[in-house]
């Protein structure tokens, strides 16, 4: 059925897709999306699939990406500066979860997380 759903859709309707990852996840020692607000200042591991981005060019003319990722909790929202852009953009895809790692900031508090790291899983 989920099979057909993807094929049909182009998306699971049923369940979130993160599920499909439950026992890899289990095995992470992770925020979820919902905590982060709790980890201002931390380095901190994230599970996410990616929602929606934009990428915008610094003052200097680099490339760099605001990504909304959720997980089974929330939405969240992450920056990738211009190296970890560079370094991490060939990767990023709608069709899979993603091992985020970075520190959470916030500002005027909207919180994000700066990732410095991305596993796709």
């Amino acid at each position: 059925m989920l099979r057909h759903e993807v094929e049909t859709l182009g998306f699971l309707a049923s369940r979130h897709p993160l599920t499909l990852y439950e026992s890899r996840i289990a095995t992470l020692h992770r925020v979820r999306g919902k905590d982060l607000k709790h980890h201002v200042g931390e380095r901190v591991t994230v599970v996410g699939w990616y929602v929606t981005g934009k990428v915008v060019s610094t003052k200097l003319s680099e490339p760099m990406e605001f990504i909304s990722f959720e997980d089974t909790t929330a939405i969240f929202e992450t920056v990738f500066f211009p190296k970890a852009y560079s370094r991490y953009c060939h990767l990023l895809t709608h069709a899979r979860p993603f091992i985020l790692k970075g520190i959470v900031d916030e500002d005027f508090g909207a919180v994000t997380l700066r990732v410095s790291q991305v596993f796709p899983m």
